[in-house]
């Protein structure tokens, strides 16, 4: 049994050596089942490996627990490269192919509205890559449709809104 153990383990860090954001265990899972390699209890086992010994660690993003590989993980993943078949990377290309948009948009941009005692909505906009925020705006508006139309407009276009911050402040 150790040998499917280390194959699913190099597997995992495989995958997130080739995610640029950190990835959530449910998507772990998923392409680990989906796939067929084994199922959702063992690939949550080899997680809690992998963070026992180091090899990943465990962040809170946005509410979430998600995964990213250490610098332990990726020298592993290095020494152990040749368990990596090409149907492990084919499968890996794929998924990110197939999961790659909807992956960065939940867990890169955020844009959210509350409503406030005494009148108006706080606006959340949250832009983060690479597990590094580059944007963390709160902001007050009067009505509800100032704070959808502020959400949706962050969502579409936060390239734009991140130059344009950064071309003002500092110039």
């Amino acid at each position: 049994m150790a040998e499917p153990d280390l194959i699913y383990k190099i597997t995992i860090l495989n995958l997130l050596s080739k995610s640029d954001i950190p990835m959530t265990g449910p998507q772990i899972s998923s392409f680990l089942v989906d796939g067929g390699y084994t199922d959702y209890f063992t690939g949550q086992d080899q997680l809690a490996a992998l963070q026992e010994r180091g090899l990943i660690i465990e962040k809170e993003e946005e509410g979430a627990p998600t995964y990213q590989l250490t610098a332990a993980g990726a020298e592993t993943l290095y020494l152990l490269h040749d368990r990596i078949t090409p149907a492990i990377e084919e499968d890996t290309r794929n998924f990110f192919e197939e999961q790659q948009l909807s992956m960065r948009q939940n867990h890169t941009i955020t844009a959210a509205y509350d409503g406030v005692p005494g009148g108006g909505y706080l606006v959340h906009l949250k832009l983060t890559q690479d597990g590094n925020t580059l944007i963390d705006l709160n902001l007050h508006v009067m009505s509800r449709e100032q704070a959808e139309v502020m959400c949706m407009n962050f969502r579409v276009r936060y390239e734009d809104v991140y130059e344009s911050l950064m071309d003002t402040l500092v110039q």
